[in-house]
C-alpha cells in the first residue's frame, strides 16, 4: 500500500506544469513599420475586421489600447446621428519572460508579438 502510494506521488509530481512566465505591463520601443503592421494585423484579426487604423505611437507610452468602434455612416458617408452603446475593445501589452504580449481584455486571447521589442513598466 505504501508502495502504491508513493509510486502515486511521484507520478503526480512529474506531471505538475513549470510556473508561467511572470506578466507584466508592458510597453513597446522604437516600433518600426514592421512592428506597426504587425500590431494593426493581430488587432484586425482579433476584432474580426480587415483593417484597423492605429497611432504610429500606438503602445508606447503605456501598455494599454483602447479602440471605439467607427461610427455608423449613411450612403453618403455622414455620420448617422446617436450613442454608440457598445464599449470600447481593450489591449493590453504584457512582457511574458522574453516574449512581448498583446491580450485582448474582453475574450483573453493573447498573441505573441514577433516583431516587437517591449520593457515592463
Amino acid at each position: 500500500m505504501i508502495r502504491a502510494l508513493s509510486a502515486a506521488v511521484l507520478v503526480l509530481g512529474g506531471c505538475a506544469q513549470p510556473a508561467p512566465a511572470e506578466e507584466r505591463p508592458a510597453r513597446l520601443l522604437n516600433p518600426d513599420p514592421a512592428v506597426r503592421e504587425e500590431l494593426r494585423t493581430i488587432v484586425a484579426a482579433a476584432l474580426g475586421q480587415r483593417e484597423v487604423t492605429l497611432a504610429d505611437d500606438a503602445l508606447t507610452a503605456d501598455g494599454t489600447l483602447l479602440l471605439e468602434r467607427t461610427p455608423r455612416q449613411d450612403p453618403l458617408g455622414h455620420r448617422v446621428p446617436g450613442r454608440e452603446l457598445g464599449a470600447p475593445d481593450r489591449f493590453q501589452l504584457l512582457r511574458s519572460g522574453d516574449d512581448c504580449v498583446l491580450l485582448h481584455a474582453p475574450s483573453e486571447r493573447r498573441w505573441v508579438l514577433v516583431q516587437a521589442r517591449c520593457e515592463p513598466l
